[in-house]
């Protein structure tokens, strides 16, 4: 038994105006303004919804969130010439985007991606001599784009973490933003021309390897989570119950992400070196550097780079991406439509004995942290895909001062 189809609802911003005011200054990153403009729902043609956020695995980045929206155009009302169109000479790109899923039983809306118009891309489907569907796709990308595109001139003020990227999101206009304080200090760094999400990315890379970062929210707000954030979040379910789910699960066992000698300078300082003797015997020497760090002290650096070596000096046997089918159920639902990248989750999985037929052998428990997301809704059909990474080493410490306890490590 399945329950119905999410609603869904794809509105755009139209009208250009002065405004982005609490969220970009247009005038830095050369994008549409929006005014004090409503948006106007185009949701009765949508034909068919894509959304893909976060990254692929450790050790990378996270990228701008994209969305595409494919719309039907046969009256050719989002055609830039047809001067009779209800939008005529407001269809642009730069205009803002946003799509909402309405749960089918509670009724609860939720934005599920926010971001701007990139790109419309027009297509002409023929059924027959002189007939056919006239399909538009309206391409879209988060905040991260438009800091990966602005630049920086400036020296920061030596501070927190969290204070540094403040630093630079103002200097290019971006305000709306939810930013941790970060734990640990940062040098005074001069920018020359430098882009603002690199620099960014580098000051979240000397709070914590692949522990700290930044991300666009669904709902296109810039976010720094620093070295103390996934130590203090708490599941939002267990995942591979009767009540949660999986259609569909995919494991990993991989050498790739070993890291068992690694060296990492700062900007000013002498390099520091950790490596895992246990781990080098096993898989061989997997190194990781990185220069150019912004920390204060050396000695940080010499923790940055031991956490780094507690999170990949070993392989894992671990669950990577699960696939879900939302209409499952309404709990299932619930879960899908509130997720939102670096969620805590927990996945059961009992892998099936005597070629598949036979009862499950034992059950794998592990817990993980959302590193992506992918939401495609169309004819009916609603599937997500959520990709994961480990634990392992993430939430080890606690910082001083803070309420995160139980653990058997001081966090540097």
């Amino acid at each position: 038994m399945t329950i119905a189809f999410p609603t869904v609802k794809v509105e755009i911003k139209w009208s250009q105006g002065p405004d982005w005011g609490d969220w970009v200054f247009p005038a830095t990153l050369g994008v549409s303004g929006f005014g004090t403009s409503v948006y106007t729902d185009v949701s009765a043609d949508v034909l068919s919804v894509s959304i893909n956020r976060g990254k692929a695995r450790e050790l990378e980045e996270f990228r701008s969130g994209t969305a595409r929206v494919m719309l039907l155009n046969n009256s050719r009302q989002y055609d830039p010439d047809y001067s009779s169109g209800p939008y005529y000479g407001d269809i642009k790109p730069g205009r803002m985007l946003k799509i909402t899923l309405t749960h089918p039983t509670t009724a609860v809306e939720t934005v599920v991606y926010k971001g701007i118009i990139r790109e419309f891309d027009y297509s002409y489907e023929p059924t027959g001599a002189g007939s056919g569907n006239s399909v538009v796709g309206v391409v879209c990308s988060d905040i991260l784009y438009d800091a990966g595109n602005a630049q920086v001139s400036t020296t920061s003020t030596a501070s927190k973490s969290g204070a540094q990227i403040g630093e630079l999101l103002d200097i290019v206009g971006i305000a709306d933003r939810d930013l941790d304080t970060g734990a640990h200090d940062m040098q005074a760094t001069t920018y020359a021309n430098a882009n603002a999400l690199t620099s960014i990315q580098n000051i979240a890379y000397s709070e914590g390897v692949d522990i700290s970062t930044v991300y666009g929210s669904k709902s296109n707000q810039f976010i720094f989570e620093d070295s103390a954030s996934l130590a203090v979040k708490t599941s939002i379910g267990t995942f591979g119950t009767s009540a949660l789910p999986i259609h569909k699960i995919g494991l990993t066992y991989e050498s790739d992400l070993i890291k068992n000698s690694v060296a990492f300078t700062r900007t000013g300082g002498s390099e520091q070196t950790k490596t895992d003797a246990t781990s080098i015997t096993d898989y061989g020497t997997r190194s990781l550097s990185k220069t150019g760090l912004v920390n204060a002290t050396d000695g940080d650096v010499a923790n940055l780079a031991q956490d780094a070596i507690n999170q990949f000096k070993d392989a894992e046997f671990r669950i990577r991406n699960m696939v879900l089918k939302p209409r499952a159920n309404a709990d299932l639902m619930t879960k899908v439509i509130g997720m939102e990248l670096r969620d805590k989750l927990v996945v059961e999985f009992a892998p099936p004995a005597n070629n598949g037929s036979g009862p499950a052998t034992g059950t794998m428990s592990q817990t993980h942290f959302i590193v992506g997301l992918k939401m495609e809704l169309k004819n009916q059909d609603f599937t997500a895909t959520v990709i994961m990474n480990s634990d392992t080493g993430k939430t080890a410490g606690w910082v001083l001062g803070s309420a995160v306890l139980g653990t058997s490590a001081l966090s540097w």
